[in-house]
């Protein structure tokens, strides 16, 4: 129970004692115009600046429009040529929502057990099964009270990843 006690107060103290820096908001000072921009604070974004960005990241990226007029950004992740970036709770200023996403065809060999199994293993992204069988792979991320183009860069990155593990079976 003591030790109990004195871990508490240990972990009090070190919030106590919490460097207030971290909370502050906007660009990041000093540096590169590169590393200013990609602290840049932000929360919408058009689809040219998130293909650019996540360009910027490393992925092959750029600006599609589906047959009803609507603008996602398609992303090349390793083989896979059908990953994308769907916007949404756009305005005129840009949109404040995305959805990266990857769609995979029905395999017999893919079941809602396995299905299961890996959502319950990796955090950040989902997978499900589809009424027509197929696998829909999904990571959500919300732009709402700012984040940085950094943040942004590394959704994408993190999104590549884990669809790389799916995708490789790992």
């Amino acid at each position: 129970m003591r030790i109990l006690v004195l871990i508490a107060a240990l972990g009090g103290c070190l919030l106590m004692n919490v460097d207030h820096s971290f909370a502050q908001l906007g660009p990041k000072q000093g540096g590169a115009a590169g590393q200013q921009a990609a602290g840049q604070v932000v929360s919408r974004i058009t689809p040219e600046q998130l293909a650019t960005a996540l360009t910027q990241a490393g992925m092959r990226s750029q600006v599609a429009t589906t047959q009803d007029g609507q603008k996602y950004v398609k992303v090349s992740v390793g083989e896979l040529k059908s990953p994308y970036v769907a916007l949404g709770n756009c305005n005129n200023q840009g949109c404040g929502d995305l959805l990266f996403g990857a769609y995979f065809n029905a395999d017999p060999n893919v079941t809602a057990d396995n299905v299961n199994a890996w959502n319950a293993q990796y955090r950040f992204a989902k997978i499900y099964l589809d009424s027509d069988g197929g696998v829909a792979f999904e990571l959500d991320m919300t732009l709402a009270g700012g984040v940085t183009l950094e943040n942004i860069k590394e959704n994408g990155r993190l999104f590549a990843a884990l669809l790389t593990k799916y995708y490789e079976g790992e």
